[in-house]
């Protein structure tokens, strides 16, 4: 039965991809399919761009990062555009930063994240300021059971759950 399932999500991910649509849900991706994206090293980072709710967002990836962030900006823009809404919004909490300081910080559920076609649901975010660079930490990382920086081709590769 497995076999026909797994044949079935073959099928229909072929139908998608002829039919020039590149949206998948992420939990109809077979369970060994890595998902593999380019990145872009810079002074010693990694960056990554994500389509968060249609606004595509260039990403410094933060495996010491709890959250990913999104700026004021974009919360207002995802405002305006109804895409979050007063429901969106969770407790604030309190973040250890990487000089050692604490800062407590608002934070939101982003209704989804895309990379590389793939959908990620219900995003815990933290929001910054305008002027800070987005990180994408374990709020996005936690949604795969698995996720590496391949250094010999510059790319990070994720595992769905």
């Amino acid at each position: 039965m497995q076999k026909k399932i797994d044949n079935f999500h073959k099928a229909i991910s072929q139908i998608l991809v002829e039919n020039g649509s590149t949206v998948l849900d992420l939990n109809k991706i077979d369970n060994k399919q890595k998902i593999t994206i380019p990145i872009e090293q810079r002074n010693g980072s990694y960056y990554v761009v994500l389509n968060v709710c249609g606004k595509f967002v260039k990403y410094l990836i933060d495996s010491g990062a709890s959250n990913v962030t999104i700026t004021s900006e974009t919360e207002n823009e995802f405002l305006e555009k109804k895409i979050i809404t007063k429901s969106s919004y969770l407790s604030s909490s309190k973040y250890m930063l990487a000089d050692g300081s604490t800062k407590i910080y608002k934070r939101i559920m982003i209704p989804w994240v895309k990379i590389k076609g793939v959908n990620i649901e219900n995003v815990t975010a933290a929001l910054s300021e305008n002027n800070t660079t987005p990180l994408l930490g374990k709020s996005f990382f936690d949604k795969f059971s698995y996720w590496k920086i391949n250094n010999s081709n510059n790319t990070l590769e994720l595992q769905k759950k």
